[in-house]
């Protein structure tokens, strides 16, 4: 077996509560956990503490370690850095001993791969985090992250981004409502299953199928509307929120020629309350009908931003905001299944709804969900 270094990164989740001095995994090579405070004080730039201990009137020892993101990955030169204890302790099978080491001539292409492969794993995981529940945090790689050797603490690569000190008051009322994350929304192997692995598992599956550009629409403009206030106006979030359920739902009206109502090129018969209204019926929401009207109604907010309102819609928009949110998360985990089925069972899908093989994502997801409102029990499946 090689004796194998490794380094770990560390992507903070900035006011994020978390309710366990335990590890816990969420998927792939994705732990959740909170440093030591000796491991916290040297992953973070010293100026952001010393600044963070006077502002708070404390000593720099005695500031709480956040939550981070953990990767390891195996060490192939000193341009990368990280420990790889919190894996170890927890028996998580994140680096493989017996992969040949790169040569050096390979070690260019194989550096890059990590660094991808980092990017992807924690762009999983914040949507991960988000599509389980609400409570907001911001992107860690917008603040700063590090990486650390696992045999020289000494050695930190330290990547500060734009928002580096905006926490450096703490987290008042500036700020939304803060996630908080229970040890038990994790997992403690890979082979144990756990609300957020659930949902890791759902993502891996949708991009091993191939993915879908509606889909990545999706998700791109759900992730934007958590961008901060104050950068971002509710404004720009609550449209980013109809941008995202756009990209699902292929805008909420339908196009009427004669006497039928068509969805870019197929045929429809529901519109878009009762087509809502069956996505959040098949997910056992509570009062489906209700919040199904309720979405219906709100493109009196949707339009006039979309259009070019004369007036401010600021305060209307913040007022809807975390509801529409809550809505999207439940349709959007549900589109990103429906997404892996069609990408892997075209052909048997299509026949079942009377559509083409070419037809586009969107089309089909609505087509399906009218079947299923209508009593097909296969279309009702379909969406499981």
């Amino acid at each position: 077996m090689n004796n194998v270094r490794t380094f770990t990164g560390y992507f903070p989740l900035w006011g994020v509560s978390f309710d366990s001095e335990e590890c816990g995994l969420m998927g792939g090579r994705v732990l959740v956990c909170k440093p030591y405070e000796e491991e916290w004080r040297k992953i973070l730039k010293s100026d952001v503490l010393i600044e963070f201990s006077k502002y708070h009137q404390q000593n720099i020892t005695g500031i709480e370690p956040q939550p981070c993101l953990c990767l390891t990955y195996p060490l192939y030169d000193d341009i990368s850095f990280g420990m790889s204890k919190h894996a170890e302790a927890h028996n998580i099978p994140v680096v493989d001993t017996e992969q040949a080491l790169p040569d050096q001539g390979e070690l260019p292409a194989a550096i890059e791969q990590q660094l991808n492969d980092i990017n992807i794993q924690i762009s999983d995981a914040i949507i991960t985090l988000r599509l389980l529940k609400s409570g907001w945090f911001h992107d860690p790689r917008l603040i700063e992250y590090s990486f650390m050797s696992s045999d020289d603490f000494s050695q930190v690569l330290r990547v500060p981004g734009p928002y580096r000190q905006l926490f450096m008051a703490g987290f008042d009322e500036r700020f939304p409502t803060f996630y908080h994350l229970c040890i038990s929304d994790l997992s403690k192997s890979q082979d144990d299953q756990s609300p957020l692995s659930e949902i890791w598992n759902l993502i891996q599956r949708y991009r091993q199928s191939g993915g879908n550009m509606a889909v990545e629409i999706a998700i791109q403009n759900f992730n934007n509307a958590y961008s901060l206030v104050g950068n971002v106006s509710y404004e720009q979030k609550i449209a980013f929120l109809f941008t995202s359920l756009d990209a699902v739902m292929g805008g909420m009206s339908l196009r009427k020629k004669g006497n039928k109502y068509f969805l870019n090129k197929t045929e429809m018969t529901l519109l878009f309350r009762d087509r809502i209204y069956e996505v959040l019926k098949n997910e056992n929401i509570p009062f489906a009908e209700n919040e199904a009207r309720w979405l219906d109604s709100i493109r009196s907010v949707r339009n006039p931003i979309a259009h070019g309102a004369k007036e401010s819609m600021e305060k209307v928009a913040e007022e809807n905001f975390e509801r529409l949110l809550a809505l999207i998360r439940i349709i959007l985990k549900r589109y990103i299944s429906f997404s892996t089925r069609w990408n892997t069972d075209r052909q048997r899908i299509a026949q079942l709804s009377g559509l083409e093989e070419n037809t586009s994502l969107v089309e089909a997801f609505n087509k399906v969900v009218e079947n299923s409102f209508l009593g097909s029990t296969e279309a009702g499946l379909l969406l499981l």
